[in-house]
């Protein structure tokens, strides 16, 4: 199971300057670069800094999130529009918000030029507080210096929090999920071709209520599937039952370079538990130590079998 967030709350607050337009941008990526960095033409202008308005009037932010490339990390994008007419440079940045624990503001050195758009990645913290029902608000605290002189700005812009809803609703699903039950693989096995027939083991931990695994699958590299045939659901873990065993296989699904490479997940498997009433929690169970080796040995197997070239 993935480490436990931790609790807390989050108290600093800066005081907003202005406003801000706001908008949501939330990136499910597939293959290729996550950062995104739109550059366009700097706007001709006589314009001074101490003539330009204050910079919540034209700095737009709006947060984007990538599972599938922040994996392992907790890690954003602040989308940074730049709709003044003198390049600006982001020294510091800040994500301010009730969802997570308040992390101290990253150093940056960030330029944008006049009419461009750059995505400023900072960290984000561990879950706050599962039992308060929000709405939460967030905001950006940004530290700025206009211009090729300008003095340090700090200004505090307001963004739409939903990519943030969308991560604590998870988070607080997997704490549930991890309080209720152990989700992973037995320790024997046996290789059938390119598959590996194994187990998947389900260990009740604090939870009394019912758990029911409803699904499982694999993700890039290997398929998972239960060997024994399931009407609805796969298995289910009543009140007085301590432990459930599945029988599943693992079966290699691809082996090609660009999916190897392309798999820092290549050995983890989803598997979908409800608890209780709940919907089904999806979690991650990952074959660790010598089941993992021998899911590599296959996949390289299956690579030196491809011809040359």
């Amino acid at each position: 199971m993935r480490d436990r967030p931790g609790s807390g709350t989050s108290a600093l607050r800066l005081g907003v300057v202005g406003r801000a337009s706001l908008a949501l941008l939330v990136l499910v990526a597939g293959c290729g670069v996550d950062d995104t960095s739109t550059t366009s033409t700097s706007i001709e202008t006589t314009t001074t800094v101490s003539e330009l308005a204050d910079p919540t009037e034209w700095l737009h932010l709006t947060l984007r999130y990538s599972p599938r490339h922040s994996l392992g990390k907790r890690r954003l994008d602040v989308v940074t529009t730049n709709e003044g007419p003198t390049e600006i440079m982001v020294t510091s940045i800040a994500l301010r918000t009730d969802h997570f624990e308040e992390l101290p503001p990253e150093i940056k050195t960030s330029q944008i030029q006049a009419g461009s758009t750059v995505a400023v990645k900072t960290d984000f913290g561990q879950i706050a507080d599962c039992s308060s029902p929000g709405p939460f608000a967030a905001s950006v605290v940004i530290e700025l210096v206009v211009g090729a002189s300008g003095p340090v700005q700090q200004v505090e812009i307001p963004v739409d929090a939903a990519p943030l809803d969308v991560i604590r609703t998870s988070d607080c699903n997997s704490l549930l999920l991890a309080e209720a039950a152990d989700v992973s693989f037995g320790e024997d096995w046996t290789v059938d071709g390119t598959s590996v027939n194994t187990e998947l083991v389900v260990s009740r931990v604090q939870s009394i209520e019912t758990l029911t695994v409803a699904s499982v699958r694999g993700m890039i590299l290997f398929g998972m599937d239960t060997l024994t045939p399931t009407a609805g659901v796969v298995a289910v873990l009543g009140p007085d039952d301590d432990v459930v065993r599945i029988p599943v296989r693992l079966t290699l699904a691809r082996c090609d370079v660009h999916a190897v490479s392309q798999a820092p997940d290549g050995y983890s498997f989803r598997v979908w538990v409800a608890v209780g009433e709940s919907e089904p929690i999806l979690t991650t169970v990952v074959a660790y130590d010598q089941l993992q080796a021998q899911l590599e040995s296959l996949v390289l197997e299956c690579l030196d079998a491809q011809p040359a070239g």
